[in-house]
């Protein structure tokens, strides 16, 4: 009997499938995936309706730090930077 693995792209598209929006600050720190486009054009390829928006910078740190720890440096403007966070349309 063969044990089937979780891998890190299995986990980003459970966490997509369950309704969470990804960044690529997100994929790098949460599931290690330093390329995240690649993997979101796999999903397209397999069918999956993919979509995106700009964020502020300051909303990925609050939901990074729900997980992990991430501050930035104090003369970073957090509020103006945007960041693109895409997700699995349902």
């Amino acid at each position: 009997m063969s044990k089937k693995s979780f891998s890190r792209k299995d986990a980003l598209l459970e966490h997509l499938l369950q309704g969470h929006p990804i960044t690529v600050l997100e994929s790098m720190i949460l599931f290690g995936i330093p390329n995240l486009t690649v993997e979101l054009t796999r999903f397209r390829k397999r069918g999956w309706v993919v979509k995106r928006r700009s964020v502020p910078f300051a909303r990925i740190i609050a939901r990074v730090n729900r997980h992990a720890t991430l501050s930035p440096p104090d003369n970073l403007d957090i509020q103006s930077m945007q960041l693109t966070e895409w997700w699995i349309s349902q």
